[in-house]
Protein backbone atom coordinates (compact mmCIF):
# COMPACT_ATOMS: atom_id res chain seq x y z
CA UNK A 1 0.00 0.00 0.00
CA UNK A 2 1.19 3.49 -0.88
CA UNK A 3 0.38 6.74 0.91
CA UNK A 4 -0.02 10.24 -0.55
CA UNK A 5 -0.80 13.52 1.18
CA UNK A 6 -2.56 16.34 -0.66
CA UNK A 7 -1.22 19.81 0.03
CA UNK A 8 -0.68 23.23 -1.54
CA UNK A 9 3.06 23.63 -2.20
CA UNK A 10 2.58 27.37 -2.71
CA UNK A 11 1.05 27.98 0.72
CA UNK A 12 3.30 28.11 3.77
CA UNK A 13 0.57 27.02 6.17
CA UNK A 14 -0.36 24.04 4.02
CA UNK A 15 3.28 22.95 3.85
CA UNK A 16 3.64 23.31 7.64
CA UNK A 17 0.50 21.28 8.27
CA UNK A 18 1.69 18.65 5.81
CA UNK A 19 5.05 18.35 7.55
CA UNK A 20 3.29 17.83 10.89
CA UNK A 21 1.11 15.17 9.29
CA UNK A 22 4.11 13.38 7.77
CA UNK A 23 5.93 13.45 11.11
CA UNK A 24 2.93 11.85 12.84
CA UNK A 25 2.79 9.12 10.18
CA UNK A 26 6.51 8.43 10.42
CA UNK A 27 6.05 7.48 14.07
CA UNK A 28 3.96 4.52 12.85
CA UNK A 29 6.24 3.57 9.94
CA UNK A 30 4.06 5.25 7.30
CA UNK A 31 5.86 7.50 4.80
CA UNK A 32 3.41 9.71 2.88
CA UNK A 33 4.46 11.09 -0.48
CA UNK A 34 3.66 14.82 -0.84
CA UNK A 35 1.10 15.27 -3.62
CA UNK A 36 0.45 18.78 -4.98
CA UNK A 37 -3.29 19.39 -5.05
CA UNK A 38 -5.33 21.44 -7.50
CA UNK A 39 -5.91 25.01 -6.39
CA UNK A 40 -7.33 28.28 -7.69
CA UNK A 41 -6.10 29.15 -11.20
CA UNK A 42 -5.41 25.53 -12.15
CA UNK A 43 -8.88 24.20 -11.28
CA UNK A 44 -10.72 25.06 -14.50
CA UNK A 45 -7.96 23.60 -16.66
CA UNK A 46 -7.99 20.31 -14.77
CA UNK A 47 -11.79 20.09 -14.91
CA UNK A 48 -11.59 20.54 -18.68
CA UNK A 49 -8.67 18.11 -19.00
CA UNK A 50 -10.62 15.30 -17.36
CA UNK A 51 -13.91 16.30 -19.02
CA UNK A 52 -15.65 16.56 -15.65
CA UNK A 53 -19.07 18.13 -15.09
CA UNK A 54 -20.94 18.71 -11.82
CA UNK A 55 -23.44 16.09 -10.70
CA UNK A 56 -27.10 16.74 -11.35
CA UNK A 57 -27.51 16.63 -7.57
CA UNK A 58 -25.27 19.65 -7.00
CA UNK A 59 -25.09 21.77 -10.13
CA UNK A 60 -22.97 24.65 -8.80
CA UNK A 61 -20.10 23.33 -6.66
CA UNK A 62 -17.88 25.91 -5.03
CA UNK A 63 -14.52 26.41 -6.71
CA UNK A 64 -12.70 24.90 -3.74
CA UNK A 65 -14.94 21.82 -3.87
CA UNK A 66 -13.99 21.30 -7.51
CA UNK A 67 -10.29 21.69 -6.77
CA UNK A 68 -10.49 19.27 -3.88
CA UNK A 69 -12.34 16.74 -6.03
CA UNK A 70 -9.72 16.89 -8.78
CA UNK A 71 -6.93 16.41 -6.21
CA UNK A 72 -8.51 13.16 -5.04
CA UNK A 73 -9.55 12.16 -8.56
CA UNK A 74 -5.94 12.27 -9.75
CA UNK A 75 -4.91 9.98 -6.91
CA UNK A 76 -7.74 7.59 -7.80
CA UNK A 77 -6.35 7.47 -11.33
CA UNK A 78 -2.92 6.70 -9.92
CA UNK A 79 -4.41 3.96 -7.76
CA UNK A 80 -6.00 2.41 -10.88
CA UNK A 81 -2.97 2.76 -13.14
CA UNK A 82 -0.60 1.28 -10.56
CA UNK A 83 -3.14 -1.35 -9.41
CA UNK A 84 -2.13 -0.42 -5.88
CA UNK A 85 -4.16 0.43 -2.79
CA UNK A 86 -3.59 3.98 -1.56
CA UNK A 87 -3.90 5.71 1.76
CA UNK A 88 -5.05 9.21 0.80
CA UNK A 89 -4.56 12.02 3.29
CA UNK A 90 -5.17 15.75 3.32
CA UNK A 91 -2.58 17.96 4.96
CA UNK A 92 -4.44 18.38 8.27
CA UNK A 93 -4.62 14.64 9.08
CA UNK A 94 -2.65 13.54 12.13
CA UNK A 95 -1.97 9.84 12.68
CA UNK A 96 -2.54 8.83 16.29
CA UNK A 97 -2.20 5.05 16.30
CA UNK A 98 -0.98 2.24 14.09
CA UNK A 99 -3.16 0.57 11.50
CA UNK A 100 -4.80 -2.68 12.59
CA UNK A 101 -2.88 -5.74 11.44
CA UNK A 102 -3.70 -7.03 7.93
CA UNK A 103 -5.98 -4.05 7.42
CA UNK A 104 -6.33 -4.53 3.65
CA UNK A 105 -7.96 -7.90 4.26
CA UNK A 106 -10.66 -6.38 6.46
CA UNK A 107 -12.58 -4.27 3.94
CA UNK A 108 -13.61 -4.36 0.28
CA UNK A 109 -13.56 -0.88 -1.24
CA UNK A 110 -12.82 2.12 0.96
CA UNK A 111 -11.89 2.38 4.64
CA UNK A 112 -12.63 5.63 6.48
CA UNK A 113 -9.78 6.12 8.94
CA UNK A 114 -11.58 8.71 11.06
CA UNK A 115 -15.32 8.11 11.42
CA UNK A 116 -15.32 10.94 13.99
CA UNK A 117 -15.05 13.32 11.03
CA UNK A 118 -18.85 13.41 11.05
CA UNK A 119 -18.56 15.64 14.15
CA UNK A 120 -15.76 17.95 13.00
CA UNK A 121 -18.02 21.01 13.23
CA UNK A 122 -18.86 20.21 16.86
CA UNK A 123 -15.61 20.24 18.81
CA UNK A 124 -17.08 18.68 21.97
CA UNK A 125 -18.60 15.75 20.07
CA UNK A 126 -15.46 15.32 17.97
CA UNK A 127 -13.18 15.12 21.01
CA UNK A 128 -15.54 12.67 22.74
CA UNK A 129 -15.60 10.46 19.66
CA UNK A 130 -11.82 10.70 19.18
CA UNK A 131 -11.14 9.46 22.70
CA UNK A 132 -13.13 6.27 22.11
CA UNK A 133 -11.22 3.41 23.74
CA UNK A 134 -13.17 0.56 22.16
CA UNK A 135 -11.43 -2.48 20.74
CA UNK A 136 -10.17 -2.48 17.17
CA UNK A 137 -13.00 -3.21 14.76
CA UNK A 138 -13.88 -2.61 11.14
CA UNK A 139 -17.55 -2.17 10.29
CA UNK A 140 -19.17 -1.90 6.88
CA UNK A 141 -21.68 0.89 6.36
CA UNK A 142 -25.23 -0.30 6.01
CA UNK A 143 -26.75 -0.65 2.56
CA UNK A 144 -28.35 2.60 1.33
CA UNK A 145 -32.11 2.85 1.31
CA UNK A 146 -33.90 4.34 -1.68
CA UNK A 147 -32.41 6.04 -4.72
CA UNK A 148 -29.37 8.29 -4.79
CA UNK A 149 -30.10 11.94 -4.01
CA UNK A 150 -28.04 14.68 -2.42
CA UNK A 151 -29.58 14.01 0.98
CA UNK A 152 -29.30 10.22 0.86
CA UNK A 153 -25.69 10.35 -0.37
CA UNK A 154 -24.82 12.47 2.67
CA UNK A 155 -26.14 9.71 4.92
CA UNK A 156 -23.76 7.13 3.47
CA UNK A 157 -20.49 8.92 2.77
CA UNK A 158 -17.03 9.65 4.21
CA UNK A 159 -17.31 13.01 6.05
CA UNK A 160 -14.35 15.22 5.25
CA UNK A 161 -12.56 12.52 3.23
CA UNK A 162 -9.22 13.62 4.67
CA UNK A 163 -7.96 10.17 5.70
CA UNK A 164 -9.01 6.96 3.97
CA UNK A 165 -7.67 3.89 2.19
CA UNK A 166 -8.95 3.06 -1.28
CA UNK A 167 -8.52 -0.09 -3.35
CA UNK A 168 -8.14 -0.01 -7.15
CA UNK A 169 -11.60 -1.44 -7.90
CA UNK A 170 -13.24 1.23 -5.73
CA UNK A 171 -11.16 3.97 -7.37
CA UNK A 172 -12.25 2.70 -10.77
CA UNK A 173 -15.90 2.84 -9.75
CA UNK A 174 -15.63 6.40 -8.39
CA UNK A 175 -13.94 7.56 -11.59
CA UNK A 176 -16.54 5.80 -13.72
CA UNK A 177 -19.42 7.40 -11.83
CA UNK A 178 -17.84 10.85 -12.06
CA UNK A 179 -17.60 10.43 -15.83
CA UNK A 180 -21.11 9.00 -16.15
CA UNK A 181 -23.11 11.06 -13.65
CA UNK A 182 -20.92 14.07 -12.81
CA UNK A 183 -18.95 14.79 -9.67
CA UNK A 184 -20.11 15.68 -6.17
CA UNK A 185 -17.99 17.25 -3.42
CA UNK A 186 -15.38 14.56 -2.86
CA UNK A 187 -16.57 13.37 0.55
CA UNK A 188 -20.13 12.97 -0.73
CA UNK A 189 -18.95 11.44 -4.02
CA UNK A 190 -17.41 8.69 -1.88
CA UNK A 191 -20.78 7.19 -0.94
CA UNK A 192 -22.15 3.71 -0.43
CA UNK A 193 -24.27 3.90 -3.57
CA UNK A 194 -21.05 3.91 -5.56
CA UNK A 195 -18.62 1.83 -3.49
CA UNK A 196 -18.39 -0.36 -0.41
CA UNK A 197 -17.40 1.80 2.58
CA UNK A 198 -16.15 0.57 5.94
CA UNK A 199 -14.96 2.41 9.05
CA UNK A 200 -12.31 1.56 11.61
CA UNK A 201 -12.88 2.12 15.34
CA UNK A 202 -11.23 3.76 17.16
CA UNK A 203 -10.00 6.34 14.66
CA UNK A 204 -6.51 5.96 13.24
CA UNK A 205 -6.31 9.65 12.30
CA UNK A 206 -7.61 12.90 13.73
CA UNK A 207 -7.87 16.44 12.41
CA UNK A 208 -4.95 18.55 13.58
CA UNK A 209 -5.74 20.87 16.49
CA UNK A 210 -5.13 23.99 14.40
CA UNK A 211 -7.87 23.13 11.88
CA UNK A 212 -10.25 21.89 14.56
CA UNK A 213 -10.46 25.46 15.80
CA UNK A 214 -13.54 26.83 14.05
CA UNK A 215 -12.03 30.28 13.50
CA UNK A 216 -8.98 28.80 11.81
CA UNK A 217 -11.09 26.39 9.75
CA UNK A 218 -13.20 29.25 8.41
CA UNK A 219 -10.26 31.61 7.87
CA UNK A 220 -8.01 29.07 6.17
CA UNK A 221 -10.58 27.03 4.27
CA UNK A 222 -8.94 28.12 1.01
CA UNK A 223 -5.73 26.48 2.20
CA UNK A 224 -7.58 23.23 2.75
CA UNK A 225 -9.92 23.21 -0.20
CA UNK A 226 -8.41 25.34 -2.92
Amino acid sequence: MKCAIIHNPNDDLSVRLMNDSIASCNQFNISPEPFPGTFKDSIDGKIEQYKLVPSIYKLEPKNGESGCFVSHYELWLRCINENQSYMILEHDAIMKRSLPENILNQFDGILNLDPCGAYQKDLEKYIKCSTNKSLNRVDKLSKPIGSLTWNTAKQYHVPGAYAYIIKPAAAEQLVKNAQSFGYLPVDVHINSYYVSISTVTPSVFKICDFMLDRKNRVKYSSTKRG
